[in-house]
């Protein structure tokens, strides 16, 4: 087993040295007295092209890092030598800068044909929707890099995600990057996705058996992902469910034994909805604001009958990428129960 005695670098280009030598005691696993193994070398190489993907260094490849080792010392140890080379006809490596970007939306089917809705956001964004169903603006929210910042690959993945996470579409591709025409290092961005279909409706039902009584569950749920063409969020959820008495052979209305029935509608936005100006909290995911209403009736034989409406606005966002918060500053309630008189002088 060797192990390693000195480790060197060779690195032309001043940028990239200063960039390796600061980031290097983050990443490394290659540290003077340890063990000398092609893992610990792949790895530093990985975790360093990483780094130079996060700083603008778009043309920059794996291929670039090499590494020479020498281990004629006879005693079982390596000086190691990392050498990260220049491109081919450059004296450096370029770093890139965001330039325009393209959104194009197509149809369900995936389809890019006919006549879309053009608008132009900020100057810098070209939103091309061929299905009609969405505005700008809760999209072009959740892109991260914008005109004039550097490129970075993990801003690129955090685009990716929210556009995802907004439940809007189907297929939501890594953005893709062509250069511009002139020599000034910039790169367009182009983003294609194709939308989920907008509606959907879920009937569920279940037959209940239990001491020898005897009922049914049935439940239906609808939902629409994009009203008002903002990636909004409507939910309207009925259910019922009754159990019966066995003590008849007919099943009628004195046989009920416990009934209760419940609707309520969700509007939940893929954003904070507030009349003050926050920053936009999506870096770690999607906030939400839910607006909700829920009614219930409850009847059982003999017993209660109660009914209740709640209405409440709940936030959900992420203060990081492990730590959810969810906070409910408005909850209103009503509930009004009458207790069977029976079972009130039997208390």
């Amino acid at each position: 087993m060797f192990r390693i005695r000195k480790i060197t670098d060779s690195i032309p280009d001043r940028t990239v040295r200063d960039l390796y030598r600061k980031n290097r005691p983050v990443f490394s696993h290659l540290q003077p007295g340890g063990r000398f193994d092609t893992d610990s070398l792949a790895f530093d190489r990985d975790a360093f092209y990483q780094v130079m993907k996060r700083n603008g260094y778009f043309e920059f490849y794996r291929q670039y890092i090499n590494f020479a080792y020498d281990s004629t010392f006879n005693s079982s140890v390596v000086d190691l030598t990392l050498i990260i080379d220049n491109p081919a006809d450059r004296a450096s490596h370029p770093t890139f800068s965001i330039n325009n970007t393209l959104i194009t939306i197509s149809t369900a089917g995936g389809r890019t044909t006919g006549v879309a809705d053009t608008t132009v956001v900020d100057s810098q964004f070209t939103f091309v929707d061929y299905s009609h169903r969405f505005k700008p603006h809760p999209v072009v929210d959740y892109i991260f890099q914008t005109k004039g910042d550097l490129y970075n690959s993990d801003m690129q993945t955090v685009t990716t995600s929210r556009l995802s996470e907004l439940n809007v579409f189907r297929n939501v591709p890594n953005p893709t990057y062509i250069k511009t025409a002139d020599s000034t290092n910039r790169l367009n961005t182009v983003i294609n996705m194709i939308p989920l279909k907008q509606m959907s409706d879920r009937v569920e039902g279940e037959f209940l058996f239990s001491g020898g009584r005897y009922g049914y569950n049935i439940g239906n749920t609808f939902t629409n992902r994009n009203m008002f063409k903002k990636a909004v969020t409507l939910q309207v959820k009925l259910n019922m469910s009754i159990l019966y008495s066995n003590d008849r052979n007919s099943i009628n209305k004195r046989g009920v034994e416990n009934r209760d029935f419940k609707v309520g509608a969700n509007l939940i936005y893929p954003w904070i909805v507030t009349p003050f100006n926050l920053a936009k909290p999506g870096k770690y995911g999607v906030p939400h604001t839910t607006f909700s209403s829920n009614y219930s009736l409850y009847f059982q034989k003999g017993l209660v009958e109660r009914t209740s409406l709640v209405n409440s606005v709940t936030y959900d966002f992420l203060e990081q990428a492990n730590k959810v918060h969810s906070v409910t500053p408005i909850d209103i309630e009503f509930s009004k129960g009458t207790l069977d008189p029976v079972a009130g002088r039997n208390c």
